[in-house]
């Protein structure tokens, strides 16, 4: 976890990188949050990544999935988790 990331009720197991926002969420092994990125009621599986400014809310992140720059996936007010097996442009 990075000295510059903020993290409430999250289980992180070893090998995870969070540089930004996370909450209420589960971070499997080797899984990235780049800085500015925001993670919010989400699980990520083994190796997924959240690039930079992208905004995951309420999700399912398969093993080895990337989600892209700036991307927004998931929302708060669905009743419903999103599952995310395939990458996830970003905006370019």
């Amino acid at each position: 976890v990075g000295p510059d990331a903020d993290v409430d009720q999250v289980y992180i197991t070893q090998g995870c990188h969070a540089e930004g926002t996370v909450r209420n969420s589960v971070l499997f092994t080797d899984s990235v949050i780049a800085a500015g990125a925001k993670v919010t009621d989400t699980v990520l599986m083994p190796g997924a990544v959240v690039e930079e400014g992208a905004v995951v809310t309420r999700a399912l992140v398969a093993g080895g999935v990337r989600i892209g720059k700036g991307a927004v996936v998931g929302s708060a007010d669905s009743e419903n988790i999103l599952l995310v097996a395939k990458n996830v442009k970003g905006v370019e």
